[in-house]
């Protein structure tokens, strides 16, 4: 692992306080080449909600069948669908895509939508994992939430907490040109996750496989990064919402620095 801290200001006037901004990057080295890549732990939920309802629906359906005929057989799937009720039409398994693409087929739109209740069941089943792998929600909805927990900060909160105590991720594709894009993208940000947008069926290929790219070379998880802060410089806070534990002289994370010599 490489890092590099670029400051935005080389030099300073010694005789006052400054406040510094600095970027922190982290190079991962890349995956090795040959090996066989764990298996993928994949929740599928759908809104099926009337939202939905029309070419809504229709694109997601297909997006969803295209996901799983891009699994192999050694990954594991779980299908959850929501309106305002949650039902799991398949629960965590190995992919068999002769069963899944028809159940998907059969997804029609209902009532209102759940979205906090199908994300819950998506974490659910990926708790039942014991393999090795990735694990992450793959939550496809407009994101117009209004049954169960609908506050948009809860919601957030709720990915956050998987993402850094469960390891369980979510990436949000949102349908629909009214779909919540400030939710869904806050979403997959608090659970370590992408945030698409997919206006038709033509988008599929370009969403899964960026998901695919990521998922398939993941070479380091959990990383933690430690700053160790002279007498002469004060810590004021992260730029990026990241985990931050404070200690004597130690608070991992992206900080703003102030110099005072």
């Amino acid at each position: 692992m490489h890092a590099n801290v670029r400051f935005e200001h080389q030099l300073f006037a010694v005789e006052s306080e400054h406040t510094v901004n600095c970027m922190l990057e982290l190079q991962a080295p890349p995956a090795p080449e040959g090996r066989t890549r764990p298996p993928l732990h994949l929740a599928l939920v759908i809104d099926r909600s009337g939202s939905m309802a029309g070419l809504k629906l229709e694109v997601t359906r297909e997006c969803a069948a295209f996901l799983v005929r891009r699994l192999a057989p050694t990954d594991e799937l779980a299908l959850v669908t929501h309106d305002d009720e949650v039902r799991l039409l398949a629960p965590l398994a190995p992919v068999d895509q002769t069963a899944l693409i028809p159940r998907i087929g059969t997804i029609r739109p209902g009532g209102q939508t759940n979205l906090s209740g199908g994300w819950l069941k998506g974490v659910e089943e990926l708790g039942r994992s014991a393999g090795e792998g990735p694990r992450k929600v793959l939550l496809l909805t407009d994101g117009l939430a209004n049954v169960g927990v609908a506050d948009p900060g809860s919601l957030v909160q709720m990915t956050r907490r998987q993402a850094e105590e469960a390891n369980v991720g979510t990436t949000t594709v949102g349908f629909g040109e009214d779909f919540d894009e400030d939710l869904l993208t806050a979403m997959a940000d608090a659970g370590r996750g992408n945030a698409h947008y997919a206006p038709t069926p033509d988008a599929a290929p370009a969403i899964f496989a960026s998901e695919f790219d990521g998922l398939m070379s993941l070479v380091a998880q959990n990383v933690s990064v430690e700053i160790a802060m002279s007498e002469d410089v004060a810590f004021l806070g992260i730029l990026k919402r990241v985990p931050v534990r404070s200690g004597a002289r130690r608070r991992p994370g992206l900080a703003r620095r102030r110099l005072r010599r």
